[in-house]
């Protein structure tokens, strides 16, 4: 995976074999609710506010996706970290 750390956000770019793997796209309950689509995919696992209303959503069962974040975004620490960082 790919982050990258600025002052105030990190973000995650997870490569196309995390993206089917880790984060388990089309798998139903077990998909990674912080999988975003934009322009590419991205990790929201650390930029949570923006996303507060699809966590109620998914705790409530109301998404596909309701699995909260992986263990190697969890683990990752971006505290004292800046740039472009692979993990």
């Amino acid at each position: 995976m790919k982050a990258i750390v600025k002052d105030y956000t990190t973000e995650i770019y997870p490569s196309e074999k995390e993206i089917k793997e880790m984060c388990k796209i089309g798998q139903g309950a077990d998909c990674c609710i912080f999988l975003v689509v934009g322009s590419e995919f991205e990790c929201c696992y650390y930029n949570r506010a923006p996303i507060l209303s699809l966590i109620e959503r998914a705790r409530k069962g109301l998404t596909s996706a309701r699995r909260e974040g992986c263990d190697k975004v969890a683990n990752f620490d971006p505290s004292g970290k800046e740039g472009e960082i692979e993990f």
